[in-house]
């Protein structure tokens, strides 16, 4: 069929402008819808391992074995009704010193904390240097005045002056968590949103390790006790929840899509 001249006119035209512009690299972006059930894409790790497959069919899926460990949390009757499952695994020898694993490691737990965690209200998750404690671990549930600990990554609220005045410093920077959760929620600190989830319990889930330090206070925040960073070779991960299956699903993707980083892969 032939074309008219207004119709090849407008075809050079549109060719012509299109040209005057080259296409970058750089300025091609791509998005990648994520299903629901999905979680191992949530991570740089997961997306990329996702990608090989698709490229390349052929490439073998990542199988690792999870052993049993002599490392033991013993769980308190007085969990039941407040945050009754916990569940929970170490990586060993791991290298998260590279590039930015130890970024993408912290954010990962942060996406399945808004995601499949349903905003920490199912399941939460812990994530200690085990070079740094001692098992065996005991969670359980205690009086909110007789647990007192430094929050992780909260100096600010010893080393402000102001808050001092108002909330008392307490010997060696530790605060009660009924302290705490007055500072996370006077400070509008990000963790102030999930405080609701324990509080009107008589009796606050407290992980804690041989030497009676507090390892983390779920689902609010961990301790400065344990904390990891990117020289950490050894990691104990916690997961409490109050759904077993959803404690389940988010342990074993934090395995799998860190594991590959471990001396062996198990």
């Amino acid at each position: 069929k032939k074309t008219s001249d207004a119709e090849e006119k407008a075809k050079a035209a549109g060719n012509k402008k299109f040209n005057k512009k080259k296409v970058k690299l750089a300025d091609v972006q791509y998005k990648i819808d994520i299903p629901a059930n999905r979680y191992d894409l949530l991570c740089e790790e997961g997306l990329s391992y996702a990608f090989r497959i698709f490229l390349d069919p052929s490439i073998a899926v990542n199988k690792f074995v999870v052993k049993d460990s002599e490392y033991v949390i013993k769980v308190d009757g007085s969990v039941e009704g407040v945050r009754p499952v916990v569940v929970a695994a170490v990586l060993k020898d791991i290298d998260l010193n590279t590039g930015e694993r130890f970024q993408n490691f912290l954010n990962l737990q942060d996406k399945l904390h808004m995601n499949v965690c349903r905003k920490r209200k199912l399941v939460s998750i812990g994530t200690h240097d085990l070079d740094k404690i001692k098992g065996p671990f005991t969670y359980q549930a205690e009086a909110k005045n007789d647990i007192s600990f430094v929050p992780l990554n909260r100096n600010w609220m010893v080393d402000d002056e102001e808050k001092n005045l108002k909330f008392g410093k307490l010997k060696d920077a530790e605060m009660t968590a009924v302290d705490l959760f007055k500072v996370l929620r006077e400070a509008n600190d990000p963790c102030s949103k999930f405080l609701h989830l324990i509080e009107d319990f008589d009796k606050w889930p407290v992980v804690r390790d041989s030497t009676n330090n507090v390892l983390s206070l779920p689902p609010i925040l961990n301790g400065e006790y344990s904390k990891m960073s990117k020289e950490t070779k050894n990691i104990l991960i916690e997961v409490t929840a109050i759904d077993f299956t959803k404690a389940k699903i988010v342990l074993n993707t934090m395995l799998a899509m860190f594991a590959g980083y471990c001396k062996e892969k198990n």
